[in-house]
């Protein structure tokens, strides 16, 4: 009789694409498949997941991707990665009583001004290694608290998106350490949640999920779980982990190395021996706390966005090809050359180290006359170098993760560059343009004045002066008319 091969299956709550996968023990893929993760876009920074669509899809590519494995192979355990931050409140039965808040969703700036006020972004760091992102989960929390009031008395835990998943599979509300750590309220050297914060906030330590270490075995799966997915009851269920850490962690292969960490936005991620204490990590914006590994430390900077970037532009000015990237990339010359235009990522999300969320703008850089839209392409920023050539002698590793944006994002992005990669530096012969960006920026279509025009605007905004409209007059002589 032959024995069944054992599988694993991982699923990925990620930010446009949620997907499950299957690898044998040794680290063989063996099945795919993915579903367009749901969410909704209420403008303002507003962005948020229906909870019962999530775990729908999270279901689907479960179900399929085991119905896709080879014959003979049988699934050992399940567990999940998943964003950061996103998350919500659910009743006595774990069901969501509202929708899962996006992790990159910006509503909570006031809740975020009020940690600082109350207990200081020092004593935050020190506790729990986060700086003040207005995205970590105890700001959202806060903020349903304060404006969704008859939900939250309602409320009997608050569960990030991979716990929402695990009390579906397993029926316990238990969270990891890396996920805990992503929601500002643990203590990142006990490793439990601080009382402090809790005290400080008038959180009740009962709202919050137990925390263990990741790849800890929660339980089995349900009955009605594994009917749905296609697996035997009481199949392991185990936490997975920040989706950026579980990646960082495969891509290092045993190895303490940098990694280049590529989603929907992308970070840096660096093991270390002990957590990061003082100013350095605090004023650089750079988080350290728990890693997937036990007993290991992660310091993690923002690059900044990344696939984000590929799905706006999909968005903004591809819209008759209905989002598709394959005409996107179909346009990207062959073989890939850097061309002098880089991009500055941040498109209203802050970045390592210079941290400013309300005043972050993106831009691209390096554009002349000569400029077209086929020579138009996405860099790295230089800063994001600095820090792996000081960690790493240059060298490092990157993943990518996520749906087609960003796979291939990276993909291209290796093939022109090689492995290792090199700080880009611009020309230093002649002058070179610079345009912010914005939501409905649509960069193939801009003519010399919209360029000249979107350079004043942006120059007047950040010194703090308003900016008139020209009159049709002065517009006629700018522009060489009449």
């Amino acid at each position: 009789m032959t024995r069944p091969r054992s599988a694993l299956l991982g699923v990925d709550l990620g930010t446009t694409a949620v997907k499950a996968a299957a690898f044998t023990v040794g680290g063989e893929l063996l099945a795919t498949a993915r579903r367009a993760t749901p969410v909704t876009r209420f403008g303002s920074g507003l962005l948020e997941h229906d909870a019962g669509a999530l775990m729908s899809a999270a279901f689907d590519v479960m179900r399929e991707c085991t119905e896709r494995l080879p014959g003979g192979c049988r699934v050992e355990g399940i567990a999940a990665a998943s964003m950061g931050e996103a998350g919500t409140v659910v009743d006595g039965d774990g069901a969501a009583l509202r929708p899962v808040i996006a992790w990159f969703d910006t509503r909570a700036g006031d809740e975020a001004a009020w940690w600082e006020s109350e207990v200081g972004a020092a004593r935050i760091y020190e506790l729990t290694g986060q700086t003040l992102d207005p995205n970590l989960g105890a700001h959202k929390l806060l903020w349903v608290r304060g404006n969704e009031p008859d939900v939250f008395a309602r409320a009997r835990k608050w569960l990030s998106a991979p716990d929402l998943l695990v009390r579906r599979l397993s029926g316990r509300e238990v969270t990891d350490l890396t996920i805990a750590s992503r929601t500002m309220l643990l203590d990142r050297r006990r490793r439990d949640w601080s009382e402090e914060l809790l005290d400080a906030a008038g959180i009740d330590r009962e709202l919050l999920p137990e925390v263990a270490a990741a790849g800890t075995q929660v339980g089995g799966l349900l009955p009605d779980a594994a009917d749905a997915i296609g697996l035997p009851a009481g199949t392991p269920v185990s936490l997975g982990g920040h989706d950026h850490l579980c990646a960082a962690f495969a891509a290092r292969g045993g190895e303490q190395r940098p990694v280049d960490s590529t989603g929907t936005a992308e970070g840096l991620v660096t093991p270390v021996a002990a957590p990061l204490t003082g100013d350095p990590g605090l004023k650089s914006h750079v988080s350290c706390y728990p890693d997937v590994v036990p007993g290991a430390y992660v310091l993690s900077a923002q690059v900044g966005l990344a696939g984000g970037l590929v799905e706006w532009l999909a968005r903004a000015a591809f819209r008759d090809a209905g989002g598709e990237y394959e005409q996107m990339f179909a346009e990207v010359p062959q073989p890939l050359r850097f061309s002098g235009v880089i991009c500055h990522p941040v498109f209203g999300r802050g970045a390592s180290p210079w941290w400013d969320p309300a005043g972050a703008r993106g831009a691209f850089l390096g554009l002349t006359i000569a400029t077209t839209d086929e020579r138009a392409s996405f860099g790295r920023r230089r800063h994001a170098q600095r820090r792996l050539d000081a960690a790493q002698g240059g060298h490092h590793r990157q993943t990518g993760r996520g749906g087609d944006s960003r796979r291939r994002f990276g993909a291209r992005r290796c093939t022109a560059r090689g492995r290792r990669r090199r700080c880009v530096r611009g020309s230093r012969g002649g002058s070179r343009g610079r345009f912010s960006s914005g939501p409905n920026l649509r960069a193939r279509r801009l003519s010399r004045h919209d360029v000249r025009e979107r350079v004043r605007r942006h120059l007047y905004e950040a010194a703090g002066r308003s900016l008139r409209s020209p009159s049709p007059a002065a517009r006629a002589c700018r522009t060489g008319a009449g």
